[in-house]
């Protein structure tokens, strides 16, 4: 075994399991895309983010704040859509792998 700077060895790693959780990622991750409701939950979130900030920057009867209040607004309300998202994306994983049957009961 030959041995190269820093120590480490010159013959190819070797190849670690894929443990439990990043098989159940990929899966999810190809079920979100090639279902299309990843590219439609991302549309959708956009289209209403875009639409608020729209009518926050021209809209004057709607607008009483001042712009920092406004851009503050427009900030809660899009870390409310992305945690309300990431909330959704994750009941669903688990009701995906309960109906499955993959779902691994810890005892």
């Amino acid at each position: 075994m030959t041995t190269v700077a820093g120590g480490r060895s010159a013959e190819a790693p070797e190849q670690v399991p894929a443990t439990g959780w990043l098989v159940v990622m990929e899966q999810e991750l190809k079920d979100l895309w090639l279902t299309a409701r990843a590219p439609i939950l991302i549309i959708a979130a956009s289209l209403m983010l875009s639409v608020l900030t729209y009518l926050a920057a021209t809209n004057q009867e709607l607008n009483l704040l001042d712009q920092k209040d406004t851009v503050s607004l427009i900030m809660q309300v899009t870390l409310a859509l992305g945690v309300a998202i990431s909330l959704l994306v994750t009941a669903d994983a688990i009701s995906g792998e309960r109906e499955r049957g993959t779902l691994e009961r810890c005892s």
